[in-house]
């Protein structure tokens, strides 16, 4: 089992994962929803739009994920997974549909998520040719 700050920054669905320096972002934009006025008073017509504050809405995150050969725990160790095998963990728990994958955050907190995006960068297209491919995943969850 993965740990929060000993092998990994965040797990997601049971794998951990080293994350981007910079790139981890949450947000939780508040909700607002537009409604007519349709007050009638003596005097005003009382008709318009309003906004409503639904309060908080969902958090969403997004990250990048390394996905590099020979990466290195906090204490200096090899981890032994590839940078292709955090790519393909992180395609299968996206492949899921009929499931909701837990997500661990670098602070210890875990939260049911739905698994958004996820879109992939090469680090170095030539190590095609080390077959030592190195990713950088962008991930999008958002609480369930």
């Amino acid at each position: 089992m993965p740990t929060i700050g000993l092998d990994c920054n965040v797990i997601l669905d049971g794998q951990g994962y080293w994350i981007m320096n910079d790139s981890y972002r949450m947000e939780r934009p508040r909700v607002h929803r537009g409604t007519y006025n349709r007050t009638s008073s003596a005097g005003s017509s009382g008709v318009g739009m309003r906004y409503v504050d639904m309060g908080p809405g969902k958090r969403v995150w997004s990250m990048d994920v390394i996905c590099y050969q020979a990466i290195r725990d906090f204490a200096g160790n090899f981890i032994g997974s590839t940078g292709q095998a955090y790519r393909d963990a992180l395609h299968a728990s996206y492949q899921k549909k009929t499931t909701i994958p837990s997500f661990t955050d670098p602070m210890g907190t875990t939260w049911n998520v739905r698994f958004v995006d996820l879109s992939e960068e090469l680090d170095d297209v030539r190590a095609q040719t080390d077959g030592e491919m190195q990713y950088f995943c962008l991930v999008t969850l958002l609480e369930a």
